[in-house]
């Protein structure tokens, strides 16, 4: 699910899109995809692009679609691997893509470019975020409960929290303005990263 303004978007298990009127409280518009060839595993609404959401899909491509018209914008070949998880960055037109083979790509939407690419050891990206306090910090987390740290600007790991959970890491959210980033799991509990 997606808060989108006035709309709540969904993506149900028949791969169905439904844009919902939060104050009407009824579908507003359905879209239908073909689970076998697009079948939507992840969804923003990128900063800037007014009326449109990203989608990414398991078969590793991307699709950018106006929600106002209906209609397909622009289709991203993607990375041949599952698509886990899509971040808006920092930087305007800039996503993070998470995969299924634990690679994490920064990509410019506006020029379809990969700008650079990070490579978690530990299987699938299940949650990424970025520092929201002006660092170049991207965390991302794992099945196996572990936590990486990024430098963006040295292209680099900077830390590792291994552990950080005792199951799959399933959200990371940073605090607005400060360095702390607040981190979820299968194990039922919340954690708070300080230390980075």
């Amino acid at each position: 699910m997606l808060p989108f303004g006035p709309h709540l978007i969904a993506v149900d298990e028949t791969n169905l899109l439904k844009v919902w009127d939060i104050k009407a409280e009824e579908v507003s518009s359905e879209l239908n995809f073909n689970a076998a060839s697009f079948e939507i595993s992840a969804l923003i609404h990128p900063v800037t692009y007014i009326n449109k959401i990203l989608l990414g899909s398991v078969q590793g491509s991307m699709q950018l679609w106006n929600l106002k018209t209906a209609k397909q914008v622009y289709t991203f070949d993607g990375w041949k691997s599952p698509i886990t998880i899509l971040e808006q960055a920092p930087a305007i037109d800039v996503v993070a893509v998470g995969l299924a083979s634990g690679e994490i790509i920064l990509h410019n939407l506006k020029f379809d470019e990969s700008i650079v690419k990070f490579n978690q050891e530990w299987g699938p990206i299940t949650a990424l975020c970025f520092r929201t306090d002006g660092a170049p910090i991207m965390i991302t987390g794992s099945t196996q409960g572990h936590l990486a740290i990024w430098d963006l600007e040295k292209k680099a790991l900077l830390q590792q929290h291994r552990n950080a959970h005792r199951g799959a890491v399933t959200g990371l959210k940073s605090i607005s303005s400060e360095p702390l980033i607040v981190t979820s799991s299968v194990d039922n509990s919340l954690r708070v990263i300080l230390d980075f």
